[in-house]
């Protein structure tokens, strides 16, 4: 392969990189609501302790960060869809929570403590992994956490939604990263072949 040839290849190379850069940005930040929900279980309102869904009645963003500020310019409407947890997530998946152009769709949940104790409150704790979508953006994996605190009538929540994407390599970069390992294996045919001596 000539020196030119070569030139043209890495070249094509940077440029198709540069083009598998210009997709759509992965969201960052970090969303949490709060409000007010009931404990369920059979699709009928339970206490905590024997919960095994949640069905919500009033929900606000708390804080925002990272792509998620422009929540907080205005009045973004929130709206949340209950679910069952125990024994699976049910259904599953959902879309638990939509708020402005982004929306939360839940995959997996952990039941991180739950329990009742007479004369200081019910806590029910659990988390899991799904994936945030938004206008522009690409879909998200992120992880959540449900935190709930208080007594029978009076529970109220927080609900935290962190993005934890992960960049994946460009498929141009796979594709320069096999052109270059052909490159060399080419050059070392080549360099094995003028080194043989005829024998």
């Amino acid at each position: 392969m000539t020196h030119k040839r070569l030139k043209r290849l890495f070249t094509a190379a940077v440029l198709a990189m540069a083009m598998g850069n210009a997709s759509a940005a992965t969201i960052t930040g970090m969303l949490g609501l709060n409000g007010s929900w009931q404990p369920m279980s059979g699709g009928v309102p339970s206490t905590v302790g024997d919960a095994k869904g949640i069905a919500f009645q009033t929900q606000s963003i708390g804080t925002a960060t990272g792509d998620f500020i422009t929540l907080l310019s205005g009045p973004a409407v929130v709206t949340m869809n209950g679910f069952d947890f125990n024994p699976v997530l049910a259904p599953n998946p959902v879309t638990l929570w939509s708020a402005g152009d982004f929306a939360f769709t839940m995959t997996s949940v952990n039941i991180e403590l739950q329990t009742s104790i007479p004369n200081v409150g019910d806590f029910l704790i659990l988390s899991g992994l799904g994936y945030i979508t938004g206008i522009g953006f690409e879909n998200t994996v992120a992880d959540w956490i449900f935190s709930s605190q208080g007594g029978e009538g009076t529970d109220t929540f927080t609900w935290s939604s962190n993005s934890t994407a992960v960049v994946p390599l460009p498929p141009a970069a796979w594709l320069f990263g096999g052109a270059l390992v052909g490159l060399v294996a080419v050059g070392r045919r080549r360099q094995g072949t003028s080194v043989r001596t005829p024998g």
